[in-house]
């Protein structure tokens, strides 16, 4: 006779443990202390095993028979319902265990050689900072799409940037989960439309025409304490280098003989794929830039570590900000910023010395775009380079030269600008540029 829910209600406990019958192998147990548990008994593989279902009356009768039902269909299809269960429960306990801040761990390793160490320090710090606190916890397949959107919000109103940079990461970390089998979607699909509007902008550059006010500022003698500042925004202008690049440049990197800096492979920003290929970055050094490189050694010695010293820490180099506090010195802070030389040089070079681009990107370290370009294009335009950052150097000397020449009441004028002119007045140890022999000097390894 088959069970009913007033005969499972009415079932009252005995001295010893006890079973009705519902059919089928489903059995519903009533143990001494009141308590009734459903069972299913079956045979697979001719061995009897017994599979539960729950207690009565949070597992109702229905809901045991759909269970018992499942059970069958799955024995019928080959499958032990008990060994099912168990990769079930296991697959819940993993899926529980992949959180969203275990797999951006996860994701951030894999492809941490992609990075910089620098940048790789940033991603994860931003990750911590930003999500990981609100976002970290939940399963990455059960992670709330509206928390997500709100701590993407938070962020892109303090910044709209980092909003944007986070939002790029989550995309990438949900791909990975994706790719792993861990995550059936995109969360961030129509996300940036909710964020506010990033506007990417460049550095700030002093137009053309503000250039000779600018090189007036910047020759002009500085006090003795911003001296160093002054020495490093000059050779920031003459490299035209990024400006880590230039402040991480040890001074044996400088041959002055030859008239060369070697920035080696890991200070050159690039891509992934660039760095897989190690690749050097010469830079041809001008008269006026040997010229201030030469007074330092004066006052810091050849045999220091880095080009630019610290002068208040041993064996480190100056502050990355020392550029922009001489800038705000000179008058011109938020008109010109370090990263600005680039587009100064690459300004003078174009438009008033008429090199053509491709000259001009070998200097500044820009690889060609896309992989036929980088793989056919290796040209290296040494001798044209060679000849672009002096002549860079003489036209900023160039415009300089009218004011002084009008503040001495049209005196004597010389070929060199008047910083190097005073040099060689009071030194002797200067490079002899005269005689200086350009294509002897550049017989050296190609590195560039």
């Amino acid at each position: 006779m088959l069970l009913n829910d007033s005969s499972c209600k009415n079932a009252r406990a005995k001295l010893k443990t006890y079973k009705l019958n519902d059919g089928e192998g489903l059995w519903l147990f009533i143990q001494p202390n009141g308590k009734k548990y459903w069972k299913l008994k079956y045979n697979c593989n001719n061995k009897e095993n017994t599979l539960s279902f729950g207690a009565y009356p949070e597992v109702s009768l229905r809901d045991a028979r759909d269970k018992r039902d499942k059970a069958k269909t799955d024995l019928k299809n080959g499958d032990d319902p008990s060994i099912l269960r168990k990769e079930a429960k296991q697959l819940a306990l993993y899926n529980s265990s992949q959180t969203f801040e275990a797999i951006s761990r996860e994701w951030h390793d894999r492809y941490i050689n992609n990075w910089s160490p620098k940048q790789a320090a940033r991603i994860l710090r931003r990750l911590e900072n930003e999500l990981f606190d609100n976002l970290g916890r939940y399963p990455i397949n059960k992670l709330p799409r509206k928390i997500l959107l709100v701590c993407l919000q938070k962020a892109a109103e303090r910044s709209p940037e980092l909003g944007k940079r986070l939002l790029g990461y989550c995309k990438q970390i949900f791909e990975f989960a994706g790719l792993t089998d861990r995550l059936d979607k995109d969360l961030t699909l129509g996300v940036k439309a909710a964020l506010p509007k990033y506007i990417s902008g460049h550095f700030a550059c002093i137009e053309l025409e503000q250039l000779p006010d600018f090189i007036k500022a910047i020759y002009s003698p500085p006090p003795t304490q911003h001296k160093l500042a002054n020495q490093a925004a000059r050779l920031a202008m003459l490299f035209g280098c990024r400006t880590m690049e230039m402040l991480k440049s040890e001074r044996s990197k400088f041959n002055l003989d030859a008239a060369t800096w070697i920035i080696i492979s890991d200070n050159v920003k690039k891509s992934a794929e660039q760095r897989r290929i190690k690749r050097d970055h010469l830079v041809p050094l001008s008269k006026q830039a040997i010229t201030i490189i030469l007074e330092l050694d004066r006052e810091y010695g050849e045999n220091r570590k880095y080009l630019l010293p610290s002068p208040v820490k041993e064996n480190q180099p100056v502050c990355k900000n020392i550029i922009l506090g001489e800038l705000d010195r000179l008058g011109y802070k938020s008109v010109m910023t370090t990263h600005g030389f680039r587009s100064l040089f690459m300004s003078v070079s174009t438009e008033k010395l008429k090199y053509r681009m491709r000259i001009v990107d070998r200097q500044l370290g820009h690889v060609p775009k896309g992989e036929v370009l980088r793989t056919y294009d290796r040209a290296k335009y040494l001798d044209d380079r060679i000849k672009l950052m002096q002549d860079y150097a003489d036209y900023l000397d160039s415009l300089f030269k009218p004011q002084q020449t009008e503040r001495n009441n049209h005196g004597n004028s010389s070929r060199c600008s008047p910083t190097i002119s005073n040099y060689y007045s009071n030194s002797t140890s200067a490079v002899k540029f005269e005689s200086f022999n350009t294509q002897q000097a550049y017989q050296i390894r190609d590195v560039s």
